[in-house]
């Protein structure tokens, strides 16, 4: 038995005992207190009392749910005033002197409580507690359906989160893999010797995303290696006469998480953007690791036009939804572009 089950039990049970033991407060004024709860147990109240617990719950999951919510209202009300009438007359069938009613300051000069109306005490007090019975009731049944209401939308909320993300993730993977295998395909054209290395790297940059990468939250050294390999992969095919490249990792890294693939593509578009065939190109990379956060620097020349925040490619634009399901307003992101210099400020915790 779950805990919420236990709880619901025992809230039934606490709230059907101080329903019965309310009526004490009503007890008439001629009549004896020991002798009132004496009476509380005799067979007769007993049985009204069943009858009212059965129609509580036939009225919550069953007669709600099937007849009211089964557009069948007409033999919904039908039913329950039946109900109400039966109870009514078993009531009257009952051989105690008295049932408990209201109070005699509420009854009293009160036209309602008196026989110029030709209702007794003992009738208004039944029919208010059938009333009261089927209110609870109803509040029953329409709290548990607004329930079930707020968890089905938080489930298909959370269905659909990590249906985007398992999209997102699958847009970032092929591109990053396709401008990969294109370096490789680069190298074996020109068989240079690099060319096995960068299959190796690839592969272990493979096993990262294919594998780990399907979590939410990874090691921030499996990004940060995957980062590494990915930069060593470019390395192959750049010259350090035109491309000045900076990387540097600072701050303790062990310990810490941080969601898959937010790094790799912001370095990826440094490449992308940052490398011309002709002129000199500046790379600067800079990872500082605090106790509880990470900042992440990147700053790279620009030379292809377009290269601003809203055009940065498929990759980035897919990364910043991901930041925004992930880290909601826990993390900060600032793209610049001077025309001469692009530059991404991401801080996440981890």
């Amino acid at each position: 038995m779950t805990r919420r089950t236990l709880f619901g039990i025992t809230f039934h049970i606490l709230g059907w005992m101080i329903f019965f033991i309310l009526p004490i407060l009503f007890i008439p004024v001629n009549i004896e207190f020991l002798n009132f709860i004496k009476t509380r147990f005799e067979q007769p109240s007993l049985t009204i009392n069943a009858f009212l617990v059965g129609f509580f719950y036939l009225n919550a999951y069953f007669l709600l749910p099937k007849l009211f919510s089964g557009k069948k209202k007409f033999l919904y009300f039908f039913l329950v005033i039946g109900i109400g009438v039966l109870y009514y007359y078993a009531i009257q069938q009952m051989k105690e002197p008295y049932t408990a009613g209201p109070p005699p300051w509420v009854r009293q000069n009160n036209p309602v409580f008196n026989n110029q109306t030709g209702l007794s005490g003992r009738q208004i007090g039944s029919f208010l507690i059938f009333i009261l019975v089927w209110v609870f009731s109803t509040a029953l049944y329409i709290a548990g359906r607004w329930i079930k209401a707020e968890n089905r939308a938080v489930v298909a909320e959370s269905d659909r989160k990590t249906a985007e993300l398992s999209f997102l993730k699958a847009q970032i993977n092929p591109h990053f893999l396709f401008n990969t295998l294109n370096n490789i395909y680069t190298l074996s054209l020109s068989k240079s010797e690099k060319t096995s290395d960068a299959i190796m790297r690839l592969s272990k940059i493979m096993r990262y995303v294919t594998g780990d990468v399907q979590k939410e939250k990874v090691p921030l050294e499996q990004e940060l290696n995957c980062v590494r390999d990915f930069i060593d992969l470019q390395k192959l095919r750049l010259s350090p006469e035109t491309v000045r490249l900076n990387f540097t990792i600072e701050g303790n890294t062990e310990n810490k998480l941080i969601a898959p693939l937010i790094l790799l593509p912001f370095v990826e578009n440094v490449f992308k953007y940052g490398i011309s065939n002709d002129k000199e190109s500046v790379i600067k990379i800079v990872v500082v690791v605090n106790d509880k956060q990470l900042d992440f620097f990147t700053e790279n020349t620009v030379f292809k036009p377009g290269n601003d925040a809203e055009s940065t490619g498929v990759g980035i634009e897919n990364v910043k939804r991901r930041l925004n399901h992930i880290y909601k307003d826990k993390y900060s992101l600032d793209i610049g572009n001077s025309g001469k210099l692009f530059t991404v400020k991401l801080s996440v915790p981890v």
